[in-house]
Formats: structure tokens, sequence, C-alpha cells
């Protein structure tokens, strides 16, 4: 796929990413916030179980031969559907969204530049420091009511 298309792609999940939280919070006040992000991800496990099923290229059975730490994403995905259904009320979709963004962007510039979790190492240079101070300044901007 070219780079335009997989833009497009996550510009899209970005998108859906913006209306989980209030979708799941407002489950959430129905059946309980630990319940809800259950549910959340009882059916995203049966959707990927199926899509699995049906494109049969991988093997489960080799989850016995991954190292651990391969498997902390199922906790982080927990942590952070159980997170923002929890804040989107709280705090606002915008806010809580752009400070997503953020803990994203500083995640991500980690990552690159240390080369981390067998990426490879791209130094943080002017534009990247630039961008993350923007995200900074995006932060502050959301939550000012001034």
């Amino acid at each position: 796929m070219n780079k335009g298309v997989l833009l497009a792609l996550a510009i899209s999940a970005g998108a859906c990413f913006s209306v989980q939280p209030p979708i799941n919070a407002a489950l959430g006040r129905s059946v309980g916030v630990l319940e809800s992000a259950l549910i959340s991800f009882v059916i995203g496990a049966l959707v990927l179980a199926a899509a699995a099923w049906a494109a049969g290229t991988g093997s489960l059975a080799a989850v016995r031969h991954v190292p651990l730490w391969q498997l902390v994403g199922g906790f982080i995905g927990a942590y952070f559907v159980t997170v923002a259904l929890f804040c989107a009320a709280r705090i606002g979709m915008t806010a809580l969204m752009v400070a997503i963004v953020a803990g994203q962007l500083a995640g991500a510039l980690l990552l690159d530049h240390f080369g981390l979790l067998g990426l490879q190492a791209r130094p943080i240079g002017p534009a990247q420091t630039a961008a993350a101070l923007l995200i900074v300044a995006a932060v502050w901007l959301v939550q000012s009511r001034g």
C-alpha cells in the first residue's frame, strides 16, 4: 500500500477512535466502568477471532513461544480503554483526545529516538521537538477556559 492510503487509513482509525470513549462511557453508565471495558474487549475479541479465522494466515498456537513482553499489548489496550471511558465525560472529548495524542507523541518520540521494541533508531530532530512543543501547547490551550 502506498503512503497516502496508509495515512488515510490511520486518519479514519483516528476518527473512529474519537467516538469510542463516549460510546464506552455511555455503556459504562448503564453497566459500570469495568464492565463496559470488558464488554468492549469481548466484542472486539469476537470480531478479531472471526477475522483471524477467515484470513487464516497466522498461528495462535505460536503464542506459546513469544517473549512475555510481546503480550503486554493486551494489558495496555485494557488500560487505555478503561482510562478513556472513565475520563471522557469528566474532562471532555477534546481534552481527552489532545492528551492522548500528547502521550502518544511522547512515547513515539522515545521509541524512535532510542530504537526501542525493534524499531530503527531515528534521532529526535528540531521538527519533532517543535511538534512535541505544539502538542503540549495544544493540551494547555484546550484546558484553558479564558
